[in-house]
């Protein structure tokens, strides 16, 4: 696809979605980097609107006590994603977002791209349960995870020294209920690749960028 013939394309909406542990974050990251080196006009670029970032900015700003008040906050929160989603779709032809999605916010998305005029296009990742809780454990036990994923009680700027004390660790079969129950293996929203990352060296990552480019150039 060349940068002329994207820069006549209309707004695209990239989602990266699945199951916790599947690596949406860094394929979210790999698409938006390759859009912007090899497909958009110079110059231009893609916005990434990250649910959690925008869970993680209300949890430092106000903490929660216990889980009614982090479930009032994740409501808000959605809230908060609809309106930078929304912001990003007015100043960009691309926009690139990815969490664990499901029927809480299918509805949402399809709204924001009937209201802006943008193509949904959806990467679903998928990966065996058992190899999913393996990799959302040790997600969850490095430093770099916000800690108010892993607590039901959260003050602003709490550290947590040791990880494996947390009280909202997800257990196997928690991960496997929520999966069912959510649908985080079958969301989908406009044209839809899955991608099975059991085994990451297996992956065909090129293979995976040439589709979101053909289906920009579509």
């Amino acid at each position: 696809m060349s940068r002329s013939e994207a820069s006549q394309a209309g707004g695209t909406l990239i989602l990266v979605a699945g199951p916790p542990g599947t690596g949406k974050s860094w394929m979210a990251r790999l698409v938006l980097r390759h859009l912007e080196d090899h497909v958009l006009a110079p110059g231009e670029r893609c916005q990434q609107v990250s649910l959690d970032q925008v869970k993680e900015g209300l949890w430092d700003r106000l903490g929660f006590s216990g889980p009614q008040e982090k479930a009032l906050l994740d409501r808000e929160a959605l809230k908060e994603y609809e309106r930078a989603l929304g912001a990003a779709m007015g100043h960009s032809r691309v926009v690139v977002s990815d969490y664990p999605f499901s029927t809480r916010q299918h509805d949402l998305l399809s709204r924001l791209c009937c209201q802006h005029g943008f193509t949904p296009l959806t990467v679903r990742l998928v990966a065996d349960t058992d190899v999913l809780y393996e990799r959302q454990r040790h997600r969850d036990l490095e430093t770099s995870r916000h800690p108010g994923h892993l607590l039901t009680s959260y003050r602003p700027g709490q550290v947590l020294f040791d990880r494996t004390e947390a009280d909202a660790l997800v257990s196997r079969e928690e991960l496997a209920r929520r999966c069912a129950e959510r649908g985080y293996s079958s969301f989908t929203l406009g044209q839809t690749l899955e991608v099975d990352v059991s085994d990451l060296d297996a992956v065909s990552y090129p293979a995976v960028l040439a589709w979101v480019e053909e289906q920009l150039r579509g």
